[in-house]
């Protein structure tokens, strides 16, 4: 008989920054036991979506790499290190083709046996078909929406509006589901507010999860909490 899959968590972000990974680490906190996935989708063709000369997409020679290494995946700087120290549970970095993006992600999810649930960050999973449960980062900015996020719409269960001090409050895209749920608070500092603890209580009841009663606040980086930029999630 063959195991019950993991409860699946997609998280995207509706542009660079919005703070998806700082979503995750809380999310990773509140239920303890459950693990990540990173998901980076290489491209070859067209240059860099992210402009970033990090070399991922030149080094994938396979159609898909799932990185288990713990040496590599706590690289200082990378948000696999960020998602490695909030989890309980294992920690993958999924490289893969846009091509090869679902015969990856299924390889990676392989990797989890005992994990409360799996939390999947990249706007790209969800070009792989529709996870247990979907949620949508929208924080404030002047970069204007990833085309990669249209795919994730159909998708969002739940959109998190990342709204951070001294910034306009974000807007909403367009093409979300009328019975999405909107939850309102600063991801970089989510202890103790209420919708945060809302959006823990929405999960915990939509995915049958057991949630931590108290959650450390996630450590911020400067371009998530609103002074400076580096590139990002």
């Amino acid at each position: 008989m063959s195991p019950k899959p993991l409860p699946t968590i997609f998280i995207a972000g509706a542009r660079r920054n919005a703070g998806k990974t700082l979503l995750t680490t809380y999310l990773l906190r509140s239920f303890p036991g459950s693990g990540a996935i990173k998901v980076t989708c290489c491209r070859t063709a067209g240059g860099c979506p992210r402009n970033t000369p990090c070399g991922v997409c030149r080094a994938l020679s396979g159609p898909y790499a799932v990185i288990t290494d713990r040496d590599v995946l706590a690289t200082p700087g990378k948000d696999t290190a960020r998602l490695l120290e909030a989890a309980m549970g294992r920690v993958v970095w999924l490289q893969a083709r846009p091509e090869t993006l679902a015969d990856g992600l299924a390889a990676a999810l392989l990797v989890f046996d005992r994990e409360q649930a799996v939390l999947v960050e990249g706007n790209a999973a969800f070009q792989t078909g529709a996870p247990d449960l979907g949620l949508l980062v929208i924080g404030p900015g002047p970069e204007p929406a990833k085309s990669s996020v249209r795919v994730a719409l159909p998708f969002a269960d739940g959109v998190v509006l990342n709204v951070r001090p001294g910034y306009p409050s974000p807007a909403m895209v367009e093409g979300l589901r009328g019975d999405v749920r909107v939850f309102s608070f600063d991801a970089a500092n989510a202890q103790g507010q209420a919708d945060a603890r809302s959006l823990v209580e929405w999960i915990t009841q939509k995915l049958g999860l057991t949630a931590r009663a108290q959650v450390a606040e996630p450590t911020a980086r400067p371009e998530e909490s609103g002074s400076g930029r580096s590139p990002g999630l």
